[in-house]
């Protein structure tokens, strides 16, 4: 008899504290965000998942700022998206990637300041998902 998988169990969002006036608070990569809330929280996906999201919480003492966020796979840039930010103690914004079979690896996502400094890293993997039995 074939035997599931142990469940992941569900993680919550990191938390960050931030001295200055930019700066990430909270992130997240999971499989969705509902009420600005992220879903699926973990850092290793099967490359099945569909599509991952990356949650942060960012702080923002200054005017409105657009950060960007930079999806890498084995340190290759896969996709690259603009967020906007406005001023707040904790503004709630994401990005999402589609993940396809073939994109197992080591990821990361990157946010980046207007002036294109890092201002925060998450990683995970993505492994290979789990071949369906042959009958």
């Amino acid at each position: 008899t074939i035997q599931p998988a142990p469940a992941v169990q569900p993680r919550a969002p990191r938390r960050f504290k931030v001295k200055g006036p930019l700066g990430v608070v909270e992130s997240a990569l999971g499989t969705g965000v509902e009420k600005r809330t992220p879903l699926g929280v973990s850092d290793v996906f099967a490359s099945d998942v569909g599509k991952l999201w990356a949650f942060v919480k960012v702080k923002n003492r200054g005017a409105p700022v657009q950060l960007t966020m930079v999806w890498k796979r084995e340190g290759k840039v896969r996709a690259k998206y603009t967020l906007r930010v406005g001023k707040s103690f904790g503004w709630r914004t994401w990005g999402t990637k589609r993940i396809r079979t073939r994109d197992a690896g080591r990821w990361t996502v990157e946010l980046l300041t207007p002036d294109g400094e890092l201002l925060h890293t998450m990683r995970f993997q993505v492994k290979p998902a789990p071949k369906a039995p042959v009958i």
